[in-house]
């Protein structure tokens, strides 16, 4: 059998990768293995056109990450992934629409940003006793 590079899946529109892997991540959410190779594969896809951005905004995966996005505490490479996800997501002006309409998403930056202004903070009151011993 002979197969022609015409005959293969030109673009991502072609296949239905974006929407299996927002199943994947529907039935995998706990494994963090499953979730960083899916937020990668995400990430990728999600930078080229703003379609692609508005069909992974469609099945809702920003929520669905925003709600789990605690469970990987002790897993900062994961957390970083979904993080870059999330950029990509709101490289277009339609994930950033659907991200200011989510509760759950403005909820989660705004942790973020406390989470970041708290670790700044700890870390000011680090240098600042270490320079009171040099």
């Amino acid at each position: 059998m002979i197969y022609y590079i015409a005959d293969c899946k030109s673009t991502i529109h072609d296949t239905e990768i974006i929407e299996n892997l927002g199943k994947c991540l529907e039935l995998y959410i706990a494994e963090p293995e499953v979730v960083w190779r899916c937020c990668l594969c995400l990430y990728k896809v999600g930078l080229f056109t703003s379609d692609i951005c508005k069909e992974v905004m469609s099945l809702e995966i920003h929520e669905l990450l925003a709600q789990n996005y605690e469970n990987f505490v002790k897993e900062p490479r994961i957390q970083q992934q979904i993080l870059w996800l999330y950029n990509s997501m709101l490289s277009f002006p339609t994930g950033r629409r659907k991200m200011h309409e989510s509760e759950l998403c403005i909820n989660f930056f705004l942790k973020l940003i406390e989470k970041r202004e708290h670790e700044t903070a700890n870390l000011k009151h680090v240098a600042k006793s270490v320079s009171n011993y040099i």
